[in-house]
């Protein structure tokens, strides 16, 4: 406007300030489609972050919007309304104190300050923890302030650069009067977020209520962007809106299916399953706006495309547009194998050439779409409450999540509770022999374990049982993004290697063993492929086409090799052949060979498909045992056949793992007992060379409940493996009350730290000879972290046949 803008009033006018304006007079090249848009920088209490909310808790505020709900409510409240959504991608993120650059300020807010205070009460209990955390000397909750930040008074702290948002950035900031320390202003700093992103979340949940009071009983719902990453960072607010009654969310996805997608699905589904379990019912998941983003091209790169392909104006509606009916078909399926029960295309010109062609997609996909999702709906599960119908471009919602919706099924058992009750399941009619097994998907259910609270999701199959490999062969391919178990009938017969995405959902059948064999390894550095062996043949193969290249023959040396497995940099694989010679060759070339023998002490045997690469350089496990366990050993030797260390006397019955910077962890058994003197239960790590051996974990000889254990190592992570327990019978183990260790899976830290993650309720059975119908071996919990430590699968028969479960943890292991 210019100088010729005059102020017209300082009062006050519902909180702001008028103005009048008088605009010159602009020539443009056209003008019918122009639009006058006044913008100006308005400073109120918001929430920062993509499209900020007002305060929400003030009376103006929610008196205007109750008087907006009762204007709209003569046109919306119709019987075909089927929701309301609250805002358009509300996201909010973490805002330190000491690095923001807008801040919530309460410090005039009597009513948000009270209820600050309030919710401090109630989470630390009581003024002297809140002093102790808070470096303070309050004498009550009413003195404690709202902070902001100090800046722009202390430029020094806010700084311009990308690396203001991140904490290390307050090393060396002075607390200029907040705190003794800055761990402490780190404190109140996160506290604070705490506080704000549960204030509006709260606040939400009372405007949800306040829609339905007046327009009617429909769900509403809240609205994140299409973000990235893990969906705790930013659905923050959204789990505290859910938690206090809104009834679903709606997270709109734009993409093509790569790789970082899925990670940012499964990380919603993951999101979803907890905060069902934690608000106690179901919570709708729909996508308001789905689109198309082709990889590699940005979406400027892409209008000005199709700009010059189909003239001026019409990319404004193709933007995002799906290139083919397949493309969008793939995306819809996609997105509802990861939980996501409703969609709406949202189109800028509906009118556009590609616009119109994506809407008779939409409604000749909608007859294949909507039974997909309603079958992933278990049989025989009846929704909580009725689903509201599509309506428009979109698909009917269904209350489920990840493939059903999430209710912790009827496997709880209590920490209280015996083993003996524990382990009385009684097995659905599938479970019995002679009912055929059908290789496919398993029953996704997810559930969140009673005892410990990990998250676990269970692969329920109950016409056979499914199961990971042994401990020592990864089933996790080399980002993640792929696992393989096996699938087999109640008999433990007809075995298949079956390929699962990282998240469990079954992608297909890759082979029997009959024709080639399960002892198998994936590539370290190419997740497509896998490496596996077949009488004297050894193969490469490709998990995406189910192709096999032979990759060696040992047929010309009357030879067969067993158990491959690649060294640390994945440029080597070893085998072992029938005449004991191992075998190792340069990858893919498969030359530079490099054999060698072991020297094994009379009496003493060798199990030949155990030897393998350990996942540290080019060392190799080698174990022998005998009927004298004074003689076994744990033999480390480096592909040439030099001998690295010999650690004597243990190990020989294997169930020990190596860590990916060089170390052993292994354990020793509790003995004594008769009048005999007893030793403990220990775990112990020591380095390679046998140096530094120390206890990590040890519990009593009459604490150790369980039968066997195992040991394993994520392949990426340095500072801490799991154990995997097995119970003992109830009988055998003296136990009256569930004490651990019994049936659980342990995480251990190198600084002797340990936790237990969950129970795995897999039941101990000693049926008449193995390979028999009932045979329990493969319900050993054998659990198998990911290279990131961020999944681990394990095997349980919790709900009586052998089912894969999946627990998920953050990338520090809790």
């Amino acid at each position: 406007p210019g100088p010729d803008a005059q102020h017209e009033k300082e009062g006050e006018r519902r909180g702001g300030k008028a103005f009048r304006i008088r605009l010159r007079p602009v020539r443009f090249p056209e003008s019918h489609s122009l639009r006058l848009v006044l913008a100006m920088e308005v400073r109120v209490a918001e929430l920062p972050g993509a499209n900020g909310l007002p305060p929400l808790w003030k009376p103006g505020i929610r008196a205007f919007y109750r008087r907006s709900l009762e204007a709209f409510r003569p046109a919306y409240a119709k019987p075909g309304l089927r929701g309301l959504q609250f805002g358009d991608e509300i996201n909010v993120f973490h805002q330190p104190l000491l690095t923001a650059r807008t801040y919530l300020d309460l410090r005039q807010d009597a009513a948000a300050l009270g209820a600050y205070r309030d919710w401090l009460a109630r989470r630390v209990g009581s003024i002297q923890e809140l002093n102790r955390q808070f470096g303070a000397g309050y004498t009550s909750f009413d003195e404690v302030p709202w902070r902001v930040p100090l800046h722009p008074y202390t430029p020094e702290l806010a700084r311009t650069d990308a690396a203001a948002e991140r904490e290390e950035s307050w090393a060396g900031a002075q607390t200029w009067g907040f705190a003794d320390t800055v761990e402490q202003v780190r404190t109140i700093s996160r506290v604070q977020n705490e506080f704000r992103v549960w204030f509006y979340g709260h606040w939400l949940a009372e405007y949800a209520k306040l829609a339905k009071e007046i327009i009617g009983p429909v769900p509403v719902f809240v609205c994140s962007a299409a973000i990235g990453g893990e969906a705790d960072q930013y659905l923050a607010l959204h789990r505290w809106a859910l938690r206090e009654g809104v009834d679903g969310l709606i997270r709109n996805h734009y993409g093509h299916g790569g790789e970082e997608e899925r990670y940012a699905l499964a990380s919603l589904a993951r999101w979803m399953a907890s905060v069902q379990q934690e608000s106690g019912g179901t919570k709708h998941l729909w996508a308001n706006e789905i689109g198309y983003v082709h990889p590699r091209v940005t979406d400027d790169e892409w209008a000005a495309k199709e700009a010059s392909e189909r003239g001026s104006g019409a990319s404004f509606g193709s933007q995002w547009a799906f290139p083919s009916r397949e493309s969008l078909r793939e995306m819809l399926l996609l997105l509802s194998r990861y939980g996501y029960r409703g969609f709406n295309r949202f189109l800028m010109n509906p009118s556009a050439p590609r616009a119109v062609r994506e809407v008779e997609w939409m409604a000749d996909l909608r007859k294949e779409i909507v039974p997909y999702v309603a079958a992933a709906r278990p049989a025989g599960r009846v929704p909580e409450e009725p689903a509201p119908p599509g309506m428009g471009l979109g698909f009917p919602m269904q209350n489920t999540a990840l493939g059903g919706p999430f209710q912790p099924r009827n496997h709880r058992q209590d920490a209280d509770a015996t083993p003996a009750r524990a382990a009385k399941a009684t097995p659905p009619a599938a479970q019995q022999l002679g009912v055929p097994m059908k290789v496919g998907p398993a029953q996704i259910v997810d559930y969140v374990d009673p005892t410990y609270g990990a998250k676990i999701r269970q692969l329920r199959k109950d016409d056979g049982h499914e199961h990971n490999f042994y401990y020592y062969r990864d089933p996790w391919n080399a980002d993640g993004s792929r696992m393989l178990a096996i699938q087999s009938d109640l008999e433990q017969k007809n075995w298949r290697v079956c390929l699962y995405d990282g998240e469990g959902v079954f992608l297909k059948e890759l082979f029997p063993i009959e024709k080639y064999d399960w002892r198998l390894c994936w590539d370290r550095n190419d997740p497509n492929l896998l490496y596996t062996w077949k009488g004297s043949d050894l193969f490469r193969f490709r998990v995406s086409d189910g192709e096999a290249e032979l990759l060696k023959s040992f047929a010309p040396l009357g030879l067969k090799p067993n158990g491959p497995s690649c060294n640390q940099a994945g440029d080597r694989i070893l085998v072992i052949t029938s005449d004991n010679v191992f075998r190792s060759y340069r990858l893919p070339e498969m030359d530079e060979e490099r054999t060698f023998k072991i020297n094994v002490p009379e009496g003493c045997f060798v199990g030949w498909d155990k030897p393998h690469y350990i996942g540290y350089r080019n060392y190799i496990d080698t174990a022998y045992r005998g009927a004298d366990p004074s003689q076994q050993a744990i033999v480390v030797h480096d592909d040439t056949g030099a001998v690295v260390h010999k650690f004597d006397a243990m190990g020989g019955g294997g169930h020990y793992d190596f860590s990916p910077d060089g170390k052993l962890a292994y354990f020793k058994l509790p003995t004594g007992g008769r009048g005999a003197p007893e030793t403990p239960f220990e775990i112990h790590i020591v380095n390679l060379d046998g140096s530094g051996d120390r206890v990590l974990f040890r519990v009593p000889r009459r604490q150790a409940h369980f039968h066997n254990l195992h040991l394993s190592w994520p392949s990426r992570v340095n500072d801490w493996f799991v154990a995997g327990f097995f119970p003992s019978t109830p009988s055998s183990s003296g136990q009256t009350r569930y004490e651990p260790p019994f049936d659980e899976i342990l995480l251990i830290r190198l600084d002797g730290t340990t936790q237990y993650l969950a129970r795995t309720g897999t039941v101990y059975s000693a049926p008449a000879g193995r390979g028999k119908a009932g045979d329990m071996f493969w319900a050993q919990t054998l659990p198998s972290p990911s290279a990131d430590g961020q999944r681990i699968c394990f095997n349980s028969n919790r709900s009586g046949t052998i089912d894969l479960h999946i627990l998920f943890l953050d990338a520090t292991g809790n």
